[in-house]
This record gives structure tokens, sequence and C-alpha cells, in this order.
């Protein structure tokens, strides 16, 4: 069940639930995960009737239904972003085709504690109860937002005050299921710093090259993510990996304005319009986020525009907070363009939270006025015209089709269109 036919599961017909619920009750030994295609041909279902409720289980994950769901392998569980510097986070990612409960799991994070005799900074952490669908990523962070597992309280031991990833230092990082001893060792990312590599492997694990490239200087900017899953317990590759920087950032958190490849850029008013734009304390990370606020006319009255400049114009991964205090909640946009032309488009309609495909349908999840949501497009392909739209960290559909058949972009925009509503944008991210 690859993501985009888990995604379709959820917008079955009755009588297609109820028909691969039989199914999965009957046979669960001799399929495992279920072939959705082949069972909704069975069950003799036609085109998607419309979506189906998503659950929502207390970690905020939306899931299969429960009475259907099969339950994954923690071995297809692997790290997939390392964040050294001030904010230290891992990111785990579902690999397989089934939810999968992380509770009882551990992360071990090996740092260069003998640079620090005095110091203990290893940290050891009990993953809690949280069911993780197939395809998505959930961050083990020092300093949590809202669906992201807190490292702090759920460590057992004392840590160093937090995650304690270093530049400077260099860590060696363990997923184990249950204890980590070497029969239970899921997955290892190893990296160097500029005083030192890293600790010698404690499980009779390898990883053939420690990641490389996170400096004290470039640390705020810089993250590891893994682009392939070819290594497997006990040998790993550090080839799977790629060292990626973040170009844009933009958290407003002391004007209107963008840093974009180190140089600040400021935001114009969208097609030369005055937009009511400031800064508000009302803010998703940090304490300052962006509010836009529709003084009424049609059209794209209220937005502001940033233009990219060479080497910005290619993201792999982009990412954004915005939250909309009207009601209905709709009418505000995030919109990637190229040459004026919607590359990736996504705002709020009166069906929810989503984008638009090239089939002229609505990815909308159920999305409330007042609260922030975070958008991500990941996997860009620039070749094939498609990315992988994920809402507050859960797949909503992969593989979608660009607006147009664009090899890159030129400008960001951020705009309203429905009278009286106010919108707020944060933490603004862009890596390439």
């Amino acid at each position: 069940m690859v993501d985009s036919e888990r995604v379709r599961m959820l917008r079955r017909t009755p009588f297609e639930q109820t028909a691969f619920c039989m199914f999965a009750v009957l046979a669960p030994l001799l399929v495992g995960c279920l072939d959705l295609d082949a069972l909704r041909a069975r069950a003799g279902g036609g085109a998607d009737a419309g979506h189906a409720d998503r659950e929502t289980d207390a970690a905020g994950c939306r899931t299969l239904p429960s009475s259907c769901a099969c339950s994954g392998d923690p071995n297809s569980l692997r790290f997939w972003k390392l964040q050294l510097g001030q904010a230290d986070y891992l990111t785990l990612k579902n690999t397989g085709k089934c939810p999968i409960q992380l509770g009882g799991l551990q992360v071990f994070l090996d740092d260069r504690s003998e640079l620090f005799p005095d110091y203990e900074v290893d940290c050891l952490v009990q993953l809690p109860a949280f069911l993780l669908p197939a395809g998505a990523e959930v961050r083990v962070h020092e300093k949590p937002l809202p669906g992201d597992i807190s490292a702090l309280d759920n460590k057992v031991s004392e840590c160093g005050g937090g995650v304690s990833f270093n530049p400077e230092r260099g860590g060696v990082s363990y997923l184990c299921d249950g204890a980590c001893d070497a029969a239970h060792v899921i997955d290892v990312v190893a990296h160097t710093g500029d005083l030192a590599g890293p600790p010698e492997m404690r499980y009779g694990q390898t990883f053939d090259s420690p990641l490389a490239g996170v400096t004290v200087a470039n640390q705020e900017s810089a993250q590891y993510r893994r682009v392939a899953s070819q290594g497997a317990a006990p040998d790993f590759r550090g080839a799977d990996w790629q060292l990626e920087t973040r170009y844009v950032y933009a958290d407003f958190e002391k004007s209107v304005a963008a840093e974009v490849d180190g140089a600040t850029t400021a935001w114009l008013p969208e097609a030369g319009q005055s937009a009511t734009s400031s800064t508000s304390d009302v803010a998703a990370v940090g304490n300052v986020s962006l509010r836009l606020t529709h003084r009424g006319s049609d059209g794209r009255s209220d937005g502001l525009a940033l233009a990219f400049g060479d080497g910005l114009t290619t993201p792999s991964h982009v990412s954004y907070f915005t939250r909309i205090d009207s009601s209905p909640a709709e009418g505000a946009y995030f919109d990637l363009q190229n040459q004026d032309f919607s590359v990736v488009q996504a705002g709020f309609t009166p069906t929810g939270l989503g984008t638009e495909t090239d089939r002229h349908q609505r990815t909308d999840i159920v999305a409330a006025a007042g609260v922030f949501h975070q958008v991500e497009f990941r996997n860009f392909d620039w070749n094939a015209h498609t990315y992988d739209l994920y809402i507050d960290r859960v797949l909503v559909e992969a593989d979608l089709r660009f607006g147009s058949n664009a090899f890159s972009v030129d400008r960001l925009s951020l705009y309203s269109v429905s009278s009286g509503s106010v919108v707020y944008w944060d933490e603004i991210e862009l890596w390439h």
C-alpha cells in the first residue's frame, strides 16, 4: 500500500470500507498489508466518492480507520533528518506501508562525553505511545512544536539538559526496538565534529561514513536529510544522506523581511497594491508572525511577494505555518510562482486547507479558524513536475502535479482574497 493508496483508502464509500474490513479480518495472515486496489476491484468500487472522515489519535496523527488498520514493523522506521546546533532534533520516518506504534522504542544519543568529563551529555529517550502513519515523519525535539515528541519529557537519562547534538564534537544516534543492545538496533546515524569524530559504535553496528559539513558557522542554516534507505542492520550507509541548507528563512521576529542567502530582502506589495500587513505576537514558532488583514475589496488586494535570486529557484522542501482567524476559514493562499503562473499553491477554502490538483480536485483537510497548521511541500521532482503534500507532518497526498510545467520558481506570494479575513504566516523555510 503506497502513500497515495493510503490516502485513497480514506475516501472510500461505506460499502468499500466494509468490504475492506471483512477482507482484513479473513486474510491478515496471507497478505500482511493489503493491496487496496485489488481489494477495491473485488468490492466493485468505482470512482472515489468523496472524503471519508479521518480518525485522529491522541498524538494528533490521522490514521486508517481503527478497525481496519494494519500493524507496521518497527524495523521500517528510519532516522530521516538530523539537526545540529541550537535547535537540536532528529526526525523518525515510517518507510513501511502500515502505521507503526512508537511506544516502547528508544532513541539513544551518544555524544562525545569524554570531551567533557564532568558533564554527562549522552541522552536516552523512551518514546511514548505515538502511532506514526505510513510515509509520515515525527520530530524528537528538545523544544517541541505541536505534533512533535518531547525529548525532555520522555528522557531516561539526564541528557545534559536536552538533545545535545553539537557541531564541535561528534556523536552517534541509535534507534532501538526496546533496550539498545546488539540485537535490537533498528537504525544508526553518526556525525563528525570540528573537535572530534564520533565515538566508537557501542553495539556492533557500522556506519560507513560519518556525516560531516555542519560547522559552528552554519549550524543554524544546515541540516542532514536522508535521501535513500539502502543500509540495514548491522551496516548503515552515509551515502543515504545529504547536507541541505535553509536558503530562505522568514521568521518575522524583527521585521517583515526574509533572509535570502544571508542578505536581507524586503517583501514587496503584491501586484503593486498596498498591503495591510504587520508583525504580530500571535506566533507558531518564536514570538512574532506576519499578519495580513483583508480590507474588504476583491482580488489579491492584500498580499506580499518575495522574489527569489539565483540558486533558490528549485527547492527540495518548503515548509511554513499558517493560521486564519475568520469564519468561514477561507481565502488565504501561499503561492510559489514562475513568471506569474502558480506552480504550487496551498490555501484555505470553504472545504478546508489544501491544494488544488491538476485534475481540479482539492486535497483539503479540515482546518479550524484560530489554529496554526504546518504545511509542507516535500520531495519536489522538478523534471516530473510533482511534489508530496504534508499538513501537520502527515501525508495528505503524494505525487501531486504542479499547476504549470515549470522547472523552477521565481517568486513567493502570500495573499488574502476573502473580505474581512485575518491570516498569519510564520517560520517559512525553503531547503535546497
